[in-house]
């Protein structure tokens, strides 16, 4: 029983000084004194390296998501195209069958008729 006794009193001291360690650390950050100690001035190139591989992550990330953008409005406009093409290859079809054409030449009135013999084939 002692010894849950210490032990607990020693995580119970060990949670006290990483919480003072903590704090410690918000209070020199924002104090400025991270900013002022020879350790950051140290690394300032490294810093500089991450600061830039961060702004290149982001810049990439929005080249990609417009890209996203412009491809999804293009399939939209390939589909209403595709059914535009249907619409006009179904009415090119009605227009250019036997029966339509008849019809409209006989309402032009041009004077043409439907030949009752067969086309003649040449053979090369």
């Amino acid at each position: 029983m002692n010894t849950r006794k210490n032990f607990s009193r020693l995580e119970n001291e060990e949670r006290k000084e990483t919480k003072e360690a903590i704090d410690e650390s918000l209070n020199e950050l924002l104090n400025g004194k991270t900013l002022g100690e020879k350790i950051f001035w140290r690394n300032k190139g490294m810093v500089a390296f991450l600061v830039a591989i961060a702004l290149f992550y982001i810049h990439n990330r929005n080249l990609v998501e417009a890209g996203y953008r412009a491809q999804a409005d293009l399939m939209i406009k390939v589909d209403s195209l595709r059914y535009e093409s249907l619409i006009i290859n179904l009415e090119l079809m009605t227009l250019s069958s036997q029966a339509e054409v008849i019809r409209r030449v006989e309402e032009a009135g041009l004077g043409l008729e439907i030949s009752k013999e067969p086309p003649i084939m040449i053979k090369p």
